[in-house]
């Protein structure tokens, strides 16, 4: 579905037939060399950081954004507009 190479500096590239396959890949590469940025992102956007990480004042700001942005609902809202494709 896609092919990965890296260049002289180690810079991965993405090679896909197609917008999935380069998705796929994209994917790929956050999981296996940015796997605590993929946590702690997905953690944000839930507003789970001070209860899952630790209690801190700017934690705590970050987490009320979201829950008053309702952004795990915008979230789900825009996951339910996607095709297949």
């Amino acid at each position: 579905m896609f092919e990965l190479s890296f260049d002289k500096d180690g810079c991965p590239g993405i090679w896909a037939e197609n917008t999935l396959g380069a998705y796929t890949g994209l994917g790929w590469l956050h999981g296996r060399y940015r796997p605590i940025q993929s946590a702690l992102l997905h953690r944000a956007g839930q507003g789970r950081l001070t209860s899952d990480l630790w209690p801190l004042a700017s934690l705590e700001s970050i987490d009320r954004a979201v829950h008053r942005l309702d952004l795990p609902a915008l979230a789900r809202a825009q996951v339910e507009q996607f095709t297949d494709e």
